[in-house]
């Protein structure tokens, strides 16, 4: 295992190949979090905390009995939650993302709301309640989440666009 850098975020797997040169009839791979595997060419580990490690693996044979070793270091990101913010649209316009995102804890999510001709926006709700007042002329709206720690729903009602007027032609 020539010595190699790797990320991976905190509590997901990764997988490492040992390229051992010559014979050897045993080895050792340390994690550099207390944990080890011993007698095995491919392993898989996950680091519980973010930090950086230093995997060392260790061949040994008769003509090396203190072994012979190679480094590979491994810096563990830490997590970030996500959130689920779903975005529907009802009959008469559109809402932009519409189905889930994910939106990663403490950032803004933006949706942009239109109206189809002969349509306004009659309500926007996120969680089940109202954001504020559409008139009948309002056709186009955006609607900012900020800083999201909670998953969300968005939802854009439409109605139909009042007569602006008749004339009755004889």
């Amino acid at each position: 295992m020539p010595s190699r850098a790797a990320t991976v975020a905190e509590g997901a797997s990764l997988s490492l190949a040992a390229e051992i040169q010559g014979p050897w009839t045993s080895n050792r791979w340390s994690f550099g979090d207390g944990t080890v595997e011993a007698d095995a060419l491919g392993v898989s580990h996950a680091w519980a905390a973010a930090g950086s490690y230093e995997v060392v693996l260790t061949a040994y044979n008769e003509s090396h009995p203190a072994g012979v070793s190679a480094t590979a270091a491994v810096t563990v990101a830490e997590m970030v939650e996500q959130y689920a913010v779903t975005a529907t649209a009802g009959a008469g316009g559109s809402i932009e993302p519409s189905g889930t995102i994910w939106v990663s804890h403490g950032f803004d999510a933006e949706f942009q709301i239109l109206a189809e001709p002969g349509f306004h926006i009659a309500q926007v709700l996120v969680d089940g309640e109202e954001t504020g007042e559409f008139d009948a002329q309002t056709a186009a709206a955006a609607c900012t989440l900020s800083n999201v720690t909670a998953d969300h729903v968005v939802e854009a009602r439409f109605n139909s666009a009042p007569v602006a007027g008749a004339v009755v032609v004889p």
